[in-house]
């Protein structure tokens, strides 16, 4: 029973400050469920920077030693993550992205060349309203009616095959 309330306990502390830290940002209105997804990004985040960190000072260390983490190893663990893992980059300034939008934009077009042309899709067969079910009566209409689709759908291929 204590070790369940003193749980609770410190789930609303990590709560209250990651509130007290969206408020002294100026978010004052935000979903509950935020509060919840930063807190599990947060521990995510910090299990991570401590394997790698613990990596590091394996590495230090050297094998068959005592393994104890100190202030440097996290320092190079965090440096590694943003350096290498691309997770918190930060996003380029807009003169840069206008430099690169420029740059891009003054390229002509490919021609396109001449004689050649691309088909349009007909109307009747690529209309989203038309319909799209066909009715089978059984009986003596019916093979009429199958025979009349039949050609329809000869003639509009030939006339495909015309444009």
């Amino acid at each position: 029973d204590e070790e369940g309330e003193g749980g609770k306990e410190v789930e609303e502390e990590g709560r209250d400050r990651i509130t007290r830290i969206l408020h002294s940002m100026g978010a004052d209105r935000f979903d509950a469920r935020v509060v919840g997804m930063l807190r599990e990004f947060m521990y995510r985040h910090v299990g991570e920077v401590l394997k790698e960190g613990q990596v590091w000072a394996e590495y230090r260390s050297g094998p068959n030693t005592r393994i104890e983490l100190d202030i440097s190893d996290i320092q190079m663990a965090v440096e590694f993550k943003i350096k290498h893992k691309n997770e918190f980059t930060q996003r380029p300034e807009q003169a840069v992205l206008k430099e690169h939008a420029d740059s891009k934009n003054a390229l002509d077009l490919p021609q396109i060349p001449k004689g050649k042309s691309m088909p349009l899709p007909t109307a009747k067969r690529f209309c989203l309203t038309a319909d799209n079910f066909q009715v089978v009566l059984k009986d003596e209409k019916s093979n009429v009616r199958v025979q009349q689709q039949q050609q329809q759908q000869q003639q509009q291929q030939q006339q495909q095959q015309q444009q």
